[in-house]
């Protein structure tokens, strides 16, 4: 029988060995994010960048709203701050028709629907296959919802775990499912000056790893993730974009950045909005 907390005993012990081995892997490298290169290559190849002023009062009057129902991140700034931008930056009323990609062990869901009294489907791969009430389980780019049937979606640190096709397979399915005028949010965009997939090799992997055309591999023990696909701003053109025909998309990027709590990591957000 599965013990999670057996497994997690042994990933910890593979850590203490694999991260003297992985540090003294001198190609095994991933520099410091430029932002103002990511956005002028972003701009050069046509990909809307927009800058966005976070008001901080509003976030921690957000926080205050909810402390202490953020569930297992009552203590993780950063999430909470993901699920402030989302609530903000889609206009969430109480006739949408949310679905929280990715939701996983969430409070986000249970979040809105009280506040705002609308309709939140909650999807995960984990979760069983097919629709049972809210809750969604299988794949997330073959989704058993009608077309035009949600009006907003959230990811939330999600789209980069999307592993070998997916994420290019998600767009095409969004823009069938979302409504006319519907939103999604991704937050954060990972983006990055190179194309890179990060991976933590102490991870126990039922299937090995593959690394995207045109993209290194990065390896991050400890960081507790199979998989994070951060994109070079070509590869989010290549992969993302030009999948996005009836679907307008823009980069958000955070401008007052250094005013960010240090426990902060988000740089770059994806909106989009379904146009046709």
């Amino acid at each position: 029988m599965y013990n999670p907390s057996v497994f997690k005993v042994i990933e910890r012990l593979r850590q203490i060995y694999l991260k003297p081995l992985v540090r003294r892997d001198l190609r095994n490298r991933f520099d410091p994010l430029d932002i103002d290169g990511v956005e002028i290559r972003l701009q050069e190849l046509g990909v809307p960048v927009e800058p966005h002023i976070v008001n901080w009062a509003d976030f921690e009057n957000y926080r205050a709203h909810y402390a202490g129902r953020f569930g297992r991140w009552n203590g993780n700034i950063e999430k909470q701050f993901e699920y402030f931008m989302s609530e903000r930056l889609l206009s969430i009323l109480t006739d949408d028709i949310v679905m929280d990609v990715g939701s996983w062990l969430s409070p986000y869901p249970d979040l809105i629907r009280e506040r705002y009294g609308c309709r939140v489907y909650a999807q995960d791969l984990s979760y069983p296959e097919g629709i049972h009430g809210w809750r969604i389980g299988g794949d997330a780019a073959r989704l058993p919802l009608p077309d035009r049937s949600v009006s907003k979606i959230t990811l939330h640190c999600t789209f980069e775990h999307f592993e070998n096709d997916s994420d290019v397979r998600f767009i095409p399915e969004v823009e069938r499912v979302l409504a006319d005028g519907g939103r999604m949010v991704i937050v954060p965009l990972y983006l990055h000056q190179d194309y890179t997939i990060w991976t933590d090799p102490s991870q126990f992997h039922t299937s090995p790893i593959t690394v995207d055309s045109g993209a290194t591999l990065f390896r991050k023990v400890g960081w507790n993730n199979r998989f994070g696909r951060h994109y070079s701003p070509d590869a989010l053109k290549e992969r993302i974009v030009r999948q996005a025909q009836g679907l307008s998309f823009k980069v958000l990027r955070i401008a007052n950045i250094h005013d960010l709590d240090q426990r902060c990591y988000m740089r770059f957000v994806g909106l989009f909005q379904k146009t046709t």
